[in-house]
This record gives structure tokens, C-alpha cells and sequence, in this order.
């Protein structure tokens, strides 16, 4: 190697390097040791694994509530509680990375997760629909506060062990996540219809987070607490018009995603799908996420040229695709929007974060390096994509009583895009009058 010749990982960096020096690209796989492989592997085989389990009782939870005499409303709440849990308590877990290890966080979080289940699968056995049903909205909204804990451990401990190469890790561990949504609900079915009740599906996707918990304490090693760097300046970053734009970014595109999984089945079921065909749909929109995400995360880091054109990609595909559903489309119309829906999701989901991240990293370059810099990057992430996936399905179920699947999609987006151009603005306009004061 040239004594100019550079190693880096990630094209966005190349503009900090000085004139003359020539930069070779150095690949995840190849910069990183066996112990950093292993731990990847399994890292990503945990997102997939806890979102498989998340997402197994979608299929028949509705219907068990109803059965016990719960009511639809009540059915919803069990389903979609965890989601506002884990928003609320990530941001706190984000922050508590200067005082708690990640390593103990994680694995709390998924001792959590994994009781949680199990005990909500033991409801079985008890006969009131009142114990039945405040029972299980207790259970799963401790379970969402210990997959928030999870998760953040999770994105904080990546963005720690994968420094230069962030935004690739997360785009494989999010392609895991969509594989994870994709097979879980198949599962649950699965075991449902094989037992009749609530208590082998949540045994057995318990049984699967189990393992993880002793690989994860051997693996995982040692997280020292940086006690210099316990105070993150993160609402600066947040107060900036660029990060909270793609803050806003994340929660309408996670929002898009939930929304689907909740009104979509209602929609297909209106154009005459039969439920191979609802899940086929699902699933077409789930590996196009996957596989989207998985290679976005690398070609991004070809620069922040690269960046923009996939947000752009992303935004006006996520817009477009969904004036191809209309109430009497054919079948082939309806598996190519929900594709481009996917592709488009991934698009704006990881060059948004990757866009965050740059930004928070550039605003606080004296902590780029510590855990509770990655770990309030990592409550962040779990906040606005937990939200997004929480307010989004209750705002739609109310518009899809008087108007179309793709309006109700649409106006969701519209929404979502004018509040982030107005926070985007207000937050600019404050900004440049501090500026002015302050010289």
C-alpha cells in the first residue's frame, strides 16, 4: 500500500480527508475480526428472532379477544400497547447508556421479553374476560418497555462494535427485522391452528429468545460505563431543522409500514383476496423491504450524493405507489404497489437514519465515540419508529371509515410530510433568531 493510501469505510468521510491522500474502501466483512463476525451474526439473528416472536400473534389475537368477549377496540390495545411502551421508554433507556451497560441492558431486556411472552401465553387458563383481557394489556406493556430495552441495547451496542460501518449493520439488521415480520405471523398461524389456543404460540416463540440470553452473556463481553460523557447534548441535535426533519422522516415511514399491517388486510379483503392471497401481499412487501435494506445500507455509504438520490427515490415512490391501489384493481397491480412500497420504505428509512446520524455525529464530534453518544442515537431511532408505528394505524382505522385505502394512505403521508416541513421551519427560524443573539 501506497504511504497515501487510506483505509476507510465510509465514503462520507472522504471530504475530511487532505488533498493528495487516496482512500481505499475496506468492506464490512473483510474490517471486521472473528469475534466482531460472530457477535454480527448474532446481533442480527436476535432482531430477527424477538421481531418473528413480536409479530406471530397479529394473526389470531383479534379473534381470541373477541371469543373471550373483549371488544375490538380492546383487541387493538393488546396488539398495538407494546409499540407505545417501547417509544415512551426508549428514550429513557437511550439516556441511561452513561450509568447502565449496554451488555446489561440487553440482556434484561430479553430475560423481560421472553417472561412476558410466556406469562401471556399462560392467560390461556384463566377464564374471566376481564382477567383475560387487563391482564394481557399489562403483560405486553411490560413486554414493550423490555423490548425497548432491547433494542436500544441492540442498535447501541452495533453502533459501538461497527463504527465505520453503521449504516450497513443497521440495513442488515433491519432486513432481518422485515424477515422476522415476514415469518412470524406464518408461526403463530401455524401453532394456533395446531393447538386451538394462545398457549403453544407464545411457548414456543419463547423458546426460540431463550438461547439467546447465555449466548448473549458469553458473546457479548464486557461494556464499561464511560462516566466523562454522561451528558449528551441531544435536544441541540434534535433542535436543528436537518435531524428533526429526518426524525419526522422515520416516524411517517414506520408509520406507512404499520399502517399497512393493520388496514391492509380490510382493503385486500374488499378487492376480492382470498387469505393465501392477503398473505402473499404481506409477504411481497416484506421481502421487498428486506432485500431493499439490506443493500441500501451499503450503497449509501458511496457518499451523501448517493444519500440523497435513494431519499428522493424513496419519498416520491412512497407517494406514488399508492395511487395504483384503487378499490377495483387487479390482482397484478396491487402486488406491484405493495412491492414499490416496500422498496420505497427501505429507501427512506435507512438514508434517514444514516442522514440522523451523520448529523448528530457532525454536532457532537467529541462523543462520537462513546456509548452514550450511540446510545441516545439509539433511543432516538426506537422512539420515532415505535411512534410512527403507534399513532399512524389508530389515525387510519379512523379514516378508512369514510374514505379509500389509498386515500387514507395518502393523507397519513400528507400529514406526515407538512408537520415535518413546519417542525423543519419552525425549528430553523428559532434557531437562526439565537444565532443573531448570541453575536
Amino acid at each position: 500500500m501506497d504511504q497515501n493510501d487510506i483505509p476507510i469505510a465510509n465514503a462520507e468521510h472522504i471530504a475530511d480527508l487532505p488533498a493528495g491522500i487516496h482512500v481505499k474502501p475496506i468492506g464490512l466483512w473483510r474490517s471486521s475480526t472473528t469475534r466482531q463476525k460472530l457477535l454480527l451474526l448474532y446481533l442480527v439473528g436476535g432482531e430477527f428472532i424477538v421481531y418473528l416472536c413480536a409479530s406471530s400473534p397479529n394473526p389470531f389475537m383479534r379473534k381470541v379477544v373477541l371469543q373471550r368477549g373483549g371488544t375490538a377496540i380492546e383487541a387493538s390495545v393488546l396488539l398495538q400497547v407494546p409499540l407505545l411502551c417501547m417509544a415512551i421508554s426508549s428514550i429513557l433507556f437511550g439516556k441511561s447508556q452513561s450509568y447502565i451497560s449496554s451488555k446489561t441492558l440487553f440482556l434484561v431486556g430479553l430475560i423481560g421479553y421472553g417472561i412476558c411472552n410466556a406469562s401471556f401465553g399462560l392467560l390461556y387458563f384463566v377464564e374471566s374476560k376481564d382477567g383475560f383481557v387487563y391482564g394481557g394489556i399489562g403483560i405486553r406493556a411490560i413486554q414493550g418497555v423490555a423490548h425497548g430495552a432491547y433494542a436500544v441495547a441492540s442498535l447501541t451496542i452495533m453502533c459501538n462494535e461497527f463504527t465505520g460501518h453503521v449504516t450497513k449493520v443497521f440495513g442488515v439488521a433491519q432486513s432481518m427485522i422485515s424477515v422476522g415480520f415476514i415469518c412470524g405471523p406464518m408461526l403463530g398461524s401455524l401453532m394456533y391452528e395446531i393447538s386451538g389456543n394462545t398457549l403453544l404460540p407464545f411457548m414456543t416463540s419463547s423458546g426460540f429468545v431463550l438461547p439467546l440470553i447465555p449466548m448473549g452473556y458469553c458473546w457479548l463481553g464486557t461494556s464499561n460505563i464511560d462516566k466523562r460523557h454522561r451528558k449528551i447534548p441531544l435536544m441541540e441535535i434534535i433542535k436543528q431543522p436537518i435531524p428533526l426533519v429526518m426524525i419526522m422522516v422515520i416516524m411517517m415511514t414506520s408509520g406507512v409500514l404499520g399502517l399497512t399491517n393493520v388496514i391492509g388486510p380490510h382493503y385486500f379483503t374488499s378487492t376480492g383476496f382470498t387469505m393465501l392471497e392477503i398473505g402473499s401481499a404481506m409477504l411481497t412487501q416484506g421481502t421487498a423491504f428486506a432485500i431493499t435494506a439490506f443493500g441500501t445500507g451499503f450503497i449509501i455509504s458511496f457518499g451523501y450524493t448517493v444519500q440523497r438520490v435513494i431519499f428522493a427515490i424513496g419519498l416520491i415512490g412512497l407517494v406514488s405507489c399508492q395511487l395504483l391501489f384503487s378499490p377495483a384493481q387487479h390482482t397484478t397491480g396491487i402486488y406491484v404497489a405493495i412491492a414499490l412500497q416496500g422498496i420505497s420504505c427501505a429507501f427512506l428509512l435507512i438514508s434517514a437514519f444514516n442522514k440522523f446520524l451523520g448529523e448528530a455525529a457532525r454536532r457532537n464530534s467529541e462523543h462520537t465515540s462513546t456509548l452514550a453518544f450511540h446510545g441516545a442515537v439509539s433511543g432516538v431511532w426506537n422512539l420515532a419508529s415505535s411512534l410512527g408505528s403507534f399513532v399512524s394505524p389508530l389515525l387510519g382505522s379512523r379514516f378508512y371509515m369514510f374514505m379509500p385505502y389509498r386515500f387514507v394512505v395518502l393523507s397519513c403521508l400528507g400529514i406526515g410530510i407538512v408537520l415535518a416541513v413546519l417542525a423543519g421551519l419552525l425549528v430553523w427560524v428559532l434557531y437562526k433568531g439565537a444565532t443573531k443573539r448570541t453575536k
